[in-house]
C-alpha cells in the first residue's frame, strides 16, 4: 500500500518545513525529504544509500518501522549502509555483505 504524502510529511517531521526552500534544509532535512520522496506512490522497490546518516535517532526509528511495514506488504528495498545494527534488524529474505569488492556473508 502507498503513503500518502501528508502521513509521510507527519512521519519525519517536515510538515512545518515543506513551504520553505529547499535550499534552506539542513542536511537532515534534506535527506527526510529524499526518504519521503523514495516511499511516494506505490513502488515495488526502493533504492536506499546510506539511509541513517544525516537524520536524528527518532527519524531513524521511524524509518526502520517505516521499511518493516512496506516489505511485510511486498515492498523489496535494496539498501546500502555501513551501520549493520540497522539493516540486522530487519527479517529481510537475504543480506549481502559486500567487502573489498567480494561478497562476505549471505544471510
Amino acid at each position: 500500500s502507498s503513503e500518502s504524502v501528508e502521513n509521510l510529511k507527519n512521519l519525519f517531521g517536515v510538515t512545518q518545513y515543506a513551504p520553505n526552500p529547499i535550499s534552506s534544509y539542513s542536511s537532515g532535512m534534506l535527506k527526510k525529504a529524499a526518504l519521503l520522496l523514495a516511499f511516494l506512490g506505490n513502488p515495488q522497490l526502493i533504492i536506499l544509500d546510506e539511509p541513517f546518516t544525516t537524520i536524528d535517532v527518532e527519524a531513524q526509528k521511524k524509518l526502520l518501522n517505516l521499511i518493516k511495514d512496506q516489505y511485510v506488504l511486498g515492498v523489496n528495498f535494496l539498501i546500502s549502509s555501513h551501520h549493520l545494527p540497522n539493516v540486522e534488524n530487519f527479517n529481510f529474505e537475504s543480506v549481502v555483505q559486500i567487502q573489498n569488492g567480494k561478497l562476505e556473508t549471505v544471510i
